[in-house]
């Protein structure tokens, strides 16, 4: 997904999730991405993946830049399956990214390694991206992101 044609069945959640094109410089490519700021639960986008219970595993691929985040500002990869939200992925400056740059992320979610313990997923499960920055001006830009 690299959003040049739409949210491609991301959902936005709310005001401090956006696609503009006027974001193109945090884009990894084209001129369309996700913008995410803050940490309200409107600095969302959620996925829904269907006919996920053929799977025990999920990969997740996806280009991110931050930009204006300090020590401990970051987001997460979040998933729900079933029993609430986990945290799947974790990016933190000053731990595992560094402020304005272009960056890779790649996370393996295992189904059995979440809270419900099942071998398979639920037919339907939930993936989040949360950003966790302390204001309005701290941002993360997603972008490509495979689901695999």
């Amino acid at each position: 997904t690299s959003f040049d044609n739409g949210w491609d069945g991301w959902v936005e959640g709310g005001r401090n999730a956006r696609r503009r094109s006027n974001d193109k410089k945090g884009c990894k490519t084209g001129i369309w991405c996700i913008r995410l700021r803050d940490n309200t639960p409107t600095s969302t986008m959620t996925k829904t993946f269907y006919g996920a219970n053929k799977y025990y595993g999920l990969e997740v691929n996806f280009a991110f830049y931050v930009k204006k985040m300090g020590n401990g500002d970051g987001f997460l990869l979040e998933v729900a399956n079933g029993s609430g939200w986990e945290v799947a992925g974790n990016w933190r400056v000053g731990t595992n990214i560094s402020d304005k740059q272009f960056s890779n992320g790649f996370v393996t979610i295992l189904s059995n390694q979440l809270n419900s313990g099942q071998l398979m997923f639920k037919p339907k499960i939930l993936l989040r991206f949360r950003c966790d920055g302390k204001d309005n001006k701290r941002l993360v830009y997603i972008d490509d992101i495979k689901i695999l």
